[in-house]
């Protein structure tokens, strides 16, 4: 069956309509009314079938389930690659990890810390913050993890490098201000939120 543009929608979306006679001024008529619809091609020009205007999340969309490029805010968990999360009295620097899949740009750090023990109450965990083998500091140096990556900072979003899958993204962390004693600890969960293209 033929199918022809009859008309478009609020959107600019095309309406289509089988073909069964002639085409004339927007409107489908059969043989019988060609004759007839040029005398009153003007009142037949408008008519056209609407169709209500797609959902706001339908609008990213190149054809019917066919989704375009877009962007979104996923997390990245980090990993300690000693296959630890945990600070001791043996433990004094983890590199915290995370592999990307997919191209990213990280923005939120999120750093949360659970001591154990006496001996970390005034033991910081302070690191550097790598993309791949590049710096993402404006000078060499430690910077608080815990206060970066506090639940309750404001204003600490970052704009990191963007990376590509396969590049690590890295915490080198390490304690500071005292050492942790006996079984105490300080366990680590960390992960950034990021922007990737899905």
């Amino acid at each position: 069956m033929e199918m022809s543009v009859v008309g478009y929608d609020q959107s600019g979306e095309p309406l289509y309509q089988p073909v069964s006679g002639a085409l004339m001024g927007g409107a489908l008529m059969g043989p019988e009314e060609v004759g007839r619809g040029r005398h009153r091609g003007i009142a037949m020009r408008d008519r056209h079938m609407s169709l209500p205007p797609k959902p706001e999340w339908r609008h990213g969309e190149i054809a019917h389930g066919v989704q375009a490029p877009d962007t979104g805010m996923f997390p990245l968990p980090m990993s300690g690659t000693g296959g630890t999360n945990t600070f001791s009295a043996t433990v004094t620097a983890i590199t915290f990890q995370g592999s990307l899949q997919k191209p990213y740009r990280a923005e939120r750090l999120l750093f949360v810390v659970t001591r154990i023990g006496a001996s970390g109450t005034n033991v910081r965990v302070q690191g550097q913050i790598f993309v791949g083998t590049d710096l993402q500091q404006g000078e060499l140096g430690l910077i608080d993890m815990e206060t970066l990556g506090a639940v309750t900072a404001f204003g600490t979003r970052l704009t990191l490098s963007p990376a590509n899958p396969g590049v690590f993204v890295r915490l080198q962390c390490q304690t500071v201000g005292g050492a942790l004693t006996g079984t105490d600890t300080i366990l680590v969960n960390t992960f950034f939120l990021g922007q990737v293209i899905h």
